[in-house]
């Protein structure tokens, strides 16, 4: 059985975008249900991989400002 954010997210009762704001510690998921999605996934034996998210860029493009 492949364990993947859809599997996580319906064992905690959330939504799949809130256990990947979660597993990335975005600061819009409540501590306690942070806790409750890495405790749950860590059971479940999901571990994220390493480059996890979209890569970061080495030179921030300023972008114009809208008037």
């Amino acid at each position: 059985m492949k364990i993947n954010v859809a599997r996580i997210a319906e064992e905690c009762g959330v939504s799949a975008m809130t256990v990947s704001r979660a597993l990335r510690h975005d600061s819009s998921v409540a501590d306690s249900t942070h806790k409750r999605i890495v405790t749950v996934a860590e059971k479940m034996g999901y571990y994220p991989k390493v480059k996890m998210g979209r890569p970061r860029r080495l030179e921030q493009k300023r972008r114009p400002l809208v008037d």
